[in-house]
C-alpha cells in the first residue's frame, strides 16, 4: 500500500546570486520541481515550494572583486535578477528567500543544535577563519579534538552560537555536518563547526 502523506515539502538547489540562472539551471532543477509542485496542487495536495539565493561564499567575493563593488552589492543585485527570473519564467515558489534572512539563520542554528542534543552528532573539528585584504582565507585558530582544552572552548562556543549555514557530506564514510557563522562579506571572520554522525 502506497503511503500517504499530509503535505509535500519541495526545496531546490540554492542559486549563488553572482550572476543570472541560465537554461542549464531552469532545466536541472527548477522546472522539473515546478511540475511535480503544479501535479500535486492539481491532485488538490498540500504543497510548500521553498527555494532561496545562497548569498555565502567565495563566487561572490571573486565576482566583487572583478566588478570593483562589495560583496553585498553583488548579492543584492543577483538576488532580485533571480528572483525575478524566476517569476517571469513561472516558476510557482510559495517561498523564494536569501540565506542572509533571519529566519535562514535560525533554522540552520536549530537544525544542528536539534541533532547535537539529542546526542546524535559529536563535534570533532572547530576552528575560525580569516579572509584577507587579498581574499585569501587564514586559518588563525584551530581546535580539534587532540587538543581537548581548547576544543572544549569551541565546543561550548559552538552550542551558543548562531550558524547561518549548515551543509552535510560524507566523507571516508562519515556523515559530517559543516556549519558556519558569518559571511565573509558581512565579516571577515567566521566560526567554522564540523560535526560527526555518532
Amino acid at each position: 500500500m502506497e503511503k500517504q502523506f499530509k503535505r509535500t515539502l519541495i526545496t531546490t538547489a540554492l542559486p549563488y546570486a553572482n550572476g543570472p540562472v541560465h537554461i542549464g539551471h531552469l532545466a536541472g532543477v527548477y522546472v522539473p520541481a515546478d511540475i511535480y509542485a503544479r501535479y500535486l496542487r492539481l491532485k488538490g495536495e498540500e504543497v510548500l515550494m521553498i527555494g532561496g539565493s545562497d548569498e555565502h561564499g567565495v563566487p561572490i567575493t571573486l565576482r566583487a572583486k572583478k566588478e570593483g563593488i562589495t560583496p553585498q552589492d553583488v548579492v543584492d543585485r543577483y538576488h532580485g535578477i533571480i528572483k525575478k527570473s524566476f517569476e517571469e519564467f513561472g516558476i510557482t515558489f510559495d517561498i523564494y528567500s536569501r540565506t542572509t534572512s533571519a529566519t535562514h539563520h535560525q533554522m540552520a542554528s536549530d537544525f544542528f543544535r536539534t541533532l547535537y542534543d539529542k546526542g546524535e552528532y559529536e563535534i570533532v573539528s572547530a576552528f575560525t577563519t580569516k579572509v584577507g585584504a587579498s581574499n585569501e582565507f587564514k586559518y588563525y585558530d584551530y581546535a580539534d579534538i587532540e587538543s581537548e582544552e581548547r576544543f572544549n572552548e569551541y565546543v561550548t562556543q559552538a552550542k551558543s552560537r548562531s550558524f547561518y549555514d549548515t551543509g552535510v557530506n560524507t566523507v571516508y564514510g562519515d556523515s559530517l555536518i559543516t556549519l558556519s557563522t558569518c559571511a565573509y562579506h558581512t565579516s571577515n571572520e567566521r566560526f567554522v563547526v564540523i560535526a560527526r554522525k555518532k
